[in-house]
């Protein structure tokens, strides 16, 4: 997080060092504020002397009990206490503008919708702004660690977990599981595959195949062989990122898509025909990712809860 710059009589100084010299204010001492503030002391006191060489003027005097004010830093004091209470009301509007907001950025999924409509209804007596857009996987990760998004729905197959589980780790993101199942081949009813229970991948390699746009994860699952045909061997592809624009497709075209397990049954609404795909064993993962060391908002927690009981009563 980047922190506030602030002018002050023409200087311009950090936010994060009026919460130092506050703190070493408090306590009369750099070892003790350290401590507090869960940073070296040395670093601590490379802050002050940066604040002090920036201001022109002496903030501490050392002392055989820690450390005092000058009069120069008694003064600075009231500045930086008005400065603290200002940030602290400026800060609470924020968190009030937050509370009121569901930001989450989804993989591609047909049921998205459905999970949208359903935290709305629960939540239409409040006030309420929902940002809810579908993107690949590294776009979530990336969109989750920049605070673009508060939440990440994320789908990831056994190809993909070295990597995906090394950012985030990474980046400082947490993983919760919710549910895990294989891909199947959807097409639609009057689609010449329609009908049939399973399907192999040679059959397959004549139809156009439908998918999310290209990135570093996807390039991981194109060489996952099934049978002796990789993923990435289709000479067809639709590439489209929403699940509305997919089943569009599907319904027009004669392509077919993968799908998880869990997305099984909201596709079906949509008269289309499952295939097993036979040689397969790519299973995939369904969950959710946030950054670590921050509440969810009461919105992000409501939709979690909504996510999980809506795919959970899904059997693996």
């Amino acid at each position: 997080m980047v922190m506030p710059q602030i002018w002050l009589e023409g200087k311009m100084i950090q936010f994060q060092q009026i919460i130092y010299f506050l703190k070493i204010a408090e306590l009369r001492s750099i070892n003790k504020a350290a401590a507090k503030l869960y940073v070296s002391q040395p670093s601590l006191g490379q802050s002050i002397k940066n604040l002090e060489d920036e201001l022109n003027i002496r903030l501490f005097r050392r002392s055989n009990k820690g450390v005092v004010l000058t009069e120069d830093g008694k003064r600075f004091l009231q500045y930086a206490e008005r400065i603290a209470d200002q940030m602290e009301l400026i800060e609470g509007l924020a968190r009030e503008k937050r509370e009121n907001r569901l930001s989450v950025a989804l993989y591609p999924m047909v049921s998205t919708a459905k999970l949208i409509a359903d935290f709305y209804e629960k939540e239409k007596e409040n006030p309420i702004e929902i940002f809810a857009d579908e993107y690949r996987l590294s776009k979530v990760i990336d969109l989750v660690y920049t605070s673009a998004a508060e939440l990440g729905i994320i789908q990831v197959n056994m190809g993909q977990r070295k990597e995906f589980f090394r950012e985030l780790k990474k980046k400082s993101l947490d993983y919760a599981y919710i549910q895990r199942g294989t891909w199947h081949i959807i097409v639609d009813k009057s689609h010449p595959l329609a009908g049939r229970k399973e399907i192999y991948m040679e059959e397959l390699r004549k139809y156009p195949i439908i998918r999310a746009r290209d990135d570093l994860y996807s390039g991981l699952s194109c060489h996952i062989k099934v049978e002796d045909y990789r993923w990435g061997d289709f000479e067809k592809i639709f590439f489209a990122n929403d699940g509305l624009t997919r089943l569009a497709l599907l319904k027009s075209t004669g392509a077919f898509l993968t799908c998880p397990t869990w997305c099984l049954n909201d596709y079906l609404e949509y008269e289309v025909s499952v295939l097993e795909l036979k040689g397969s064993d790519l299973d995939t993962e369904l969950g959710w990712i946030c950054r670590k060391k921050e509440d969810l908002t009461r919105n992000a927690r409501r939709f979690i809860e909504i996510v999980q009981e809506y795919f959970r009563s899904v059997p693996e």
